[in-house]
């Protein structure tokens, strides 16, 4: 019986977020936010924060500094009743840290530093502990140098060799010094990889994402996908594409993590066993849910408060 329905490995952030923030900063001494929110990110711990409070069981991995922000970032997991047996603290790094600077309009900049991420190479996730969970996920690729330096293709091998899916996202879309033979090695033992629009084109040199989606099928990856934003996320399986709209948010308050709730939302879905599309709409929700708040996480969510939203025509 596997204990975890989602080991969710990689980004440990603590994000400090800033409001009403305008591109005429830079030519003024001082800018007086209309608030600052401290808040927990990184791709990881948003997805295993969002799947907890989904009602999924859910462990951590992953680094963070010895200091106020890591143990601070380990207390928040004890809090959601998240494992962390396999986040290892950094004995002479500092936690990953995030400015985000979010425009009226609830688009969102980031000032980031990878810290105590830099160090992750996987090395925690030992065969007992992979063997707990359901589903491994990366998240995500782009942003863990020490994993994706010869460690990520073995581990996802592992995974699969002890029976569990791998899902993996993406981060960085903007790099320009990556491209399709940054990931193709990874591809064949990839079950889900749904990145961004920017991430997609990038990684797979094709701008387009129905060609972007099927560079990655055609690679292995069993359920390929790309998130669309406001636009909400086309998926392929067996052959056939699948758009699912996203759900209609008059004033997005923050876009930080949006992303990542689709994640959390589709991959519950597919832990309680529901079909493709509903999966999909599972994550559009999330994602609708999470605009609506300030910061990555801290939108109160529920299944019963999703399956709410999913009610919207």
């Amino acid at each position: 019986m596997r204990q975890y329905d989602v080991l969710c490995a990689g980004l440990m952030v603590m994000d400090v977020i800033a409001t009403n923030v305008t591109r005429a900063v830079f030519d003024m001494d001082t800018l007086h936010t209309k608030r600052t929110v401290y808040s927990t990110g990184g791709d990881a711990l948003n997805v295993s924060m969002n799947l907890t409070k989904l009602g999924a069981k859910v462990a951590m991995a992953g680094c963070v500094g010895n200091d106020a922000a890591g143990l601070g970032i380990l207390r928040q997991l004890d809090d959601a009743g998240i494992n962390h047996d396999c986040v290892q603290v950094v004995k002479d790094e500092t936690t990953a840290t995030s400015m985000v600077l979010c425009e009226p309009n609830g688009e969102r900049h980031f000032l980031y530093y990878g810290g105590a991420n830099r160090d992750f190479d996987g090395s925690s996730l030992t065969d007992e502990a992979l063997s707990q969970a359901k589903i491994l996920f990366i998240g995500s690729f782009l942003g863990l140098p020490a994993l994706e330096e010869g460690h990520l293709l073995p581990l996802f091998q592992r995974a699969h060799a002890l029976g569990l899916m791998t899902a993996m996202d993406a981060c960085g879309g903007s790099r320009e010094d990556c491209g399709p033979e940054t990931i193709r090695d990874v591809l064949p033992v990839l079950d889900v990889f749904i990145p961004s629009e920017g991430e997609a084109a990038v990684l797979s040199g094709e701008s387009d994402p129905e060609k972007a989606i099927k560079f990655f099928a055609e690679n292995g990856v069993k359920l390929a996908g790309v998130k669309l934003g406001k636009d909400g996320c086309l998926l392929y399986q067996d052959g056939a594409f699948l758009h699912v709209p996203a759900y209609y948010c008059e004033t997005p308050v923050d876009t930080t993590g949006a992303g990542d709730a689709f994640m959390s939302g589709f991959l519950r879905g597919l832990t309680l066993g529901e079909p493709l599309e509903t999966c999909a709409r599972m994550g559009c929700a999330m994602g609708n849910s999470c605009v609506r708040s300030l910061g990555a996480t801290t939108h109160n969510c529920s299944l019963e408060s999703i399956r709410a939203i999913m009610q919207q025509a």
